[in-house]
């Protein structure tokens, strides 16, 4: 008894820094063990009911916030006008869009302005048809690059929401770049055909402004396929500009004889048809 009255008396004793608590508090504890475990045993149930009508409330909830996305004819509007005031909003991204071409035709006029019609022109004229064609499908996939991964991730984010539909977000994306393509083009063919010397009569000039929109168009294309398949927008470019160069050596001024399958792979791409084009339009 003297014992059992020393334990309870030094059991109660405060705890320092050094012991536990629990031994203080099992001559408590103890004695009532099995009423704390059913207790317990109560209390896990009715949480795991509370959880199970949390779960159910959960589910029906997400039922009804589950919806349909919004039909092109509501959704198509409003993201072209989002997108356009978005753009406008950007000088950045204006800059970019416009200096890309602009800049590159002002290298241009440095270095073949005026071009003439002797000997050594044909050849000047060969080189300048090839810089007219191939590095304009680059200045569209960096266009494309300095607007559409941010539009991309916005519309990701929208998308997994069901807000609208991949077709109202690229459709409407391309009636916003359409106005600056033909701009650019227009400022390319001007600066090929009356600035440089180029043949400008005005079969010739709309001929030449017809492939600089195709080229810039499908820079922009490219650009929107390898940036939906990579997310990584430096990955993206390093892929696109690859896919892009080596049918730029297939183009015919730089390799005039070429493998058996090089030659069919070179008929789906759009540098071959351009360059045949150009040069038809100058020379014949």
């Amino acid at each position: 008894h003297n014992i059992s009255l020393e334990t309870s008396q030094t059991s109660f004793l405060p705890s320092t820094h050094l012991s536990s608590s629990v031994p203080h508090l099992s001559p408590v504890v103890v004695p009532h063990l099995p009423a704390v475990v059913v207790a317990i045993q109560k209390t896990g149930d009715e949480n795991h009911d509370d959880a199970d009508d949390d779960d159910a409330n959960a589910e029906s909830s997400d039922t009804i916030l589950q919806r349909n996305a919004t039909p092109f004819r509501v959704s198509f509007p409003v993201l072209v006008q989002r997108s356009l005031v978005n753009l406008i909003r950007s000088p950045n991204a204006v800059s970019a869009r416009l200096s890309q071409v602009t800049g590159f035709g002002i290298v241009l006029i440095l270095f073949y302005t005026r071009i003439g019609r002797d000997y050594y022109s044909v050849q000047n004229r060969i080189g300048l048809l090839y810089e007219a064609v191939c590095p304009l499908i680059f200045t569209g996939m960096l266009n494309n690059i300095a607007v559409f991964p941010t539009e991309r991730n916005v519309f990701y984010r929208e998308y997994a929401d069901g807000a609208y539909s991949s077709t109202s977000f690229l459709l409407s994306y391309m009636l916003n770049e359409i106005p600056w393509e033909v701009v650019l083009a227009i400022l390319h063919a001007v600066v090929l055909a009356p600035v440089i010397g180029l043949q400008s009569t005005p079969d010739r000039f709309f001929s030449i402004f017809f492939i600089s929109f195709l080229l810039i168009f499908s820079g922009e294309s490219f650009g929107i396929i390898f940036c939906g398949i990579f997310y990584t927008i430096g990955f993206s470019v390093t892929v696109t500009s690859v896919f892009i160069s080596i049918f730029c050596a297939m183009t015919g001024f730089i390799s005039v004889a070429m493998p058996s399958f090089l030659l069919a792979i070179n008929h789906i791409s759009i540098l071959k048809w351009a360059s045949d084009f150009v040069a038809v339009n100058e020379f014949v």
